[in-house]
């Protein structure tokens, strides 16, 4: 008998705590996931830009797509030091600019813009625009060999 008490503890506490686990959120990897939406037109604006800045050809939308070369891997992260979405929408609009900004290691800067329905920007930046009654949002993107991935 003085052995299932400390038994039945331990297996709440088993259940309590993988409960609590398995509700974790990872906002990092969900940011990953919601900006997915937004990488096709990424990965264009990205291919041209390092395009010229580097001649990869090919070898770069394979890196994009999940087939990192350790050259391709190595030239882009020696050339640009960030990438960053700067989601622009005014109160009365439906839509929303989408500039997307390179900013290079020699501190030269690429920006692209597109226009995108509301209903199109990933959730968390429509709810960010509602909640905190701003007209700019900034998310960071990252390259697709460079993201950490944690399993819930």
């Amino acid at each position: 008998m003085s052995l299932v008490l400390p038994f039945l503890a331990g297996l709440a506490l088993y259940f309590i705590v993988r409960y609590f686990l398995s509700r974790k959120k990872t906002p990092k990897n969900d940011m990953v996931h919601e900006l997915a939406v937004l990488e096709p037109w990424i990965h264009e604006v990205l291919g041209r830009t390092l395009g010229r800045k580097l001649d990869l050809g090919e070898r770069l939308f394979k890196a994009f797509a999940g087939e990192p070369d350790a050259d391709v891997v190595t030239a882009v992260e020696g050339a640009v030091d960030r990438v960053e979405l700067e989601f622009v929408k005014y109160a009365h609009e439906t839509h929303a600019e989408v500039h997307l900004h390179v900013v290079f290691e020699d501190g030269t800067r690429h920006t692209e813009w597109t226009k995108k329905a509301v209903t199109e920007l990933p959730v968390s930046v429509r709810e960010d625009f509602e909640k905190k009654a701003v007209t700019r949002l900034y998310r960071t993107w990252e390259f697709p060999w460079g993201r950490r991935y944690t399993a819930l």
